[in-house]
């Protein structure tokens, strides 16, 4: 089964996969390996128009929703 979940705030939609695959892309641009993901907690900030992400209980950074 396959769910897709989406965050619609002030008339914009992002699919929650894209917020995964852009922690993705910026573990991979500071060369991490995506096999040693081992989780990812996305925390969304709609009033900052923000992401907050911890990878692996341990590196942690943010970026902008679009």
């Amino acid at each position: 089964m396959k769910v897709n979940s989406f965050i619609q705030y002030l008339g914009k939609e992002i699919p929650a996969s894209e917020l995964e695959k852009r922690v993705k892309e910026i573990w991979k641009a500071n060369g991490g390996l995506v096999k040693d993901l081992l989780t990812i907690e996305l925390y969304l900030k709609v009033e900052e128009n923000a992401c907050y992400y911890v990878i692996n209980n341990d590196a942690s950074g943010s970026f902008t929703l679009e």
